[in-house]
């Protein structure tokens, strides 16, 4: 479905926000300092920056040992606190003479990270969109109850060691591997959201991530640098483009990011010849655990079922796309890094597209929401 020119014209109105990338705060080999360093930063400004270290802080580094060490008492805390009992953001745009208006339910997890950014970019993108056949509801998720009423979720960027902390200590893990490899709802991750979809992951520490999985491909933790490296690039992305119109490129915030090392054989199992491979070391790698389709659901992800990682999005030589002097080139070969991935209702990109003003990416993915809710509830 192609997106019609007017409604890119809304979606990029907005100017792109100043990105606040944080001081350096985290020493060699910290690679997940959650408080204050990490990619939780988030950066949608200062005050979204101190928002997100209050929602949780869970990891400090441990002097001489550059690794990361978890504080677990501090994410019971973090767990027991009302901050997970908070009301969710609902959000839905009034019909035009509707008889009866299909809904459909968003969520953004909000353990941590820029959740919050997220809900204001889709609240744009469903503006822009305005059908008037659509009631939308945008909500937090905090909970199995709140993530079992949505029909898509987004994962946030934010700090992927301590949204898989969290959500693991609060019962969460086992019904989001549920909704995206069981029962094969849209899902989008970005970020720290893509690490935790992907299949497989290096530079992780032992006993500090658990994956989620859904994307058949590995990806490569903190891929250009620490906190201080991160860095603004145009991409081109060609599922944005029109038809015979050319669209400026899309300005990307990627911030401690990832990048898809490696597209992996499609199958549902679990990608047990990640962990044998030699040279890995003993926590140098970590993946998704094995889920199988749920049967009422089977036949209508038929199609779905098999299908293999398509690549949506390239980042083309780091040093010629990235603003700013002093980066080097990188890239896994002359094509670009993979930055943004899809497989079959799985979407996840390694930039931050809910630190921008931007919304297009959002429309974008709303309309295939659109189109996936549709085939499920007719079928």
């Amino acid at each position: 479905m192609r997106i019609p020119h007017a409604v890119f014209e809304g979606a990029r109105d907005g100017p792109l926000r100043d990105a606040v990338f944080g001081e350096e705060t985290q020493e060699d080999g910290d690679e997940d300092a959650v408080a204050g360093a990490g990619d939780e930063a988030d950066v949608g400004g200062e005050e979204a920056g101190e928002e997100a270290r209050e929602r949780v802080d869970c990891g400090e580094h441990v002097e001489g040992e550059g690794e990361e060490h978890v504080d677990y008492g501090e994410v019971e805390e973090y767990i027991s606190s009302p901050l997970l009992d908070l009301y969710s953001i609902s959000f839905s745009i009034d019909s035009m003479a509707i008889n009866d208006p299909s809904s459909i339910t968003i969520g953004v997890l909000a353990l941590q990270g820029a959740f919050n950014e997220h809900i204001q970019l889709l609240r744009t993108a469903s503006q822009i969109l305005a059908s008037p056949s659509i009631k939308w509801s945008f909500i937090e998720v905090r909970n199995e109850g709140e993530l079992d009423s949505c029909d898509a979720l987004i994962i946030p960027g934010g700090e992927s060691t301590a949204i898989s902390l969290v959500a693991q200590r609060s019962n969460l893990l086992e019904p989001l591997r549920d909704f995206v490899k069981v029962h094969r709802k849209p899902t989008w991750g970005t970020c720290a959201g893509l690490i935790l979809l992907s299949e497989s992951a290096n530079r992780t520490k032992k006993g500090g991530q658990e994956l989620i999985g859904g994307l058949d491909v590995r990806v490569n933790r903190n891929h250009f640098g620490r906190q201080i490296e991160s860095f603004q690039a145009e991409l081109e992305l060609p599922f944005l483009k029109l038809e015979a119109q050319e669209e400026r490129p899309y300005e990307a915030i990627f911030i401690r990011a990832p990048v898809v090392e490696r597209i992996l054989e499609t199958r549902e199992g679990e990608q047990r010849g990640e962990l044998e491979e030699e040279g890995i070391g003993e926590s140098g790698r970590v993946v998704a655990p094995s889920k199988e389709v749920a049967r009422e659901v089977r036949g209508e992800v038929a199609g779905e079922v098999g299908k293999g990682v398509e690549i949506m999005g390239r980042l083309k030589g780091k040093g010629a796309a990235v603003k700013g002097e002093g980066m080097e080139g990188t890239g896994n070969g002359e094509a670009g890094d993979i930055v943004a991935v899809r497989q079959a209702n799985v979407f996840g990109t390694s930039f931050h597209p809910e630190l921008t003003g931007d919304a297009r990416i959002h429309v974008w993915w709303l309309q295939q929401v659109v189109e996936a809710v549709e085939k499920r509830r007719q079928s």
